[in-house]
């Protein structure tokens, strides 16, 4: 009878160790799946959207919240579908090509002679505060090629949304901020093409370089 009861007794920590490690992880995507608002613009330009620069302490697949100005949570149960930076340059990229309908060459060879933006974008600040706002800051860099030289624009901005107390709530927040940077890039995109150079871009960062 003892024995029965010590292999009892193993068997149920066996399924509660089983059921601890099992518990399940919940991804989520910054990429929205909302179409765009109007139809994309008749857009001339290629774009390449590079790797998007990310604190290290972020660029990870757990998702960091916010609980008060001194601790953040990691949590493991809660994850991005990939590592931050990328989820970011996805949502970025797909929101530049719905609204100017310019195809992004990432990984790819730029078509000769034709004119194209090169995009660079470093994240300064991506808090998510459950029940509160998500706030992302960000610098970016235009590098508008064309004819054989390139023309770099440096641009910021800081972006803010309410979130909700739920984590598919905070993740919807983050999309609205990404998508809200993405917008503000797509303007100064559209903003080369109309102009054909750097100096016309309204950027308020405002350092420009020639090569």
């Amino acid at each position: 009878m003892i024995r029965i009861g010590r292999l009892t007794c193993v068997g149920a920590l066996g399924l509660m160790l089983g059921a601890c490690a099992s518990a399940p992880v919940r991804y989520y995507t910054l990429l929205g799946s909302a179409p765009p608002a109007h139809s994309p613009m008749a857009s001339n330009l290629w774009v390449n959207v590079g790797p998007v620069g990310v604190p290290s302490d972020m660029d990870q697949q757990a998702m960091v919240v916010r609980q008060s100005a001194t601790r953040v949570d990691v949590l493991d149960s809660e994850q991005w579908a990939s590592p931050l930076g990328e989820e970011v340059r996805s949502a970025v990229s797909a929101q530049i090509s719905n609204r100017l309908g310019a195809p992004d060459l990432h990984g790819l060879a730029a078509a000769d002679g034709k004119p194209g933006v090169r995009v660079s974008i470093q994240l300064r600040r991506f808090e998510a505060w459950l029940g509160s706002r998500v706030l992302l800051q960000a610098d970016w860099a235009l590098t508008y090629v064309r004819d054989g030289h390139s023309d770099s624009v440096m641009c910021s901005g800081q972006f803010e949304t309410a979130a909700t107390d739920t984590y598919p709530g905070l993740v919807h927040a983050g999309q609205q901020v990404v998508a809200q940077m993405a917008n503000r890039i797509a303007d100064r995109i559209a903003d080369l093409e109309r102009y054909g150079n750097v100096s016309a871009v309204p950027c308020n960062a405002g350092g420009r370089t020639h090569e």
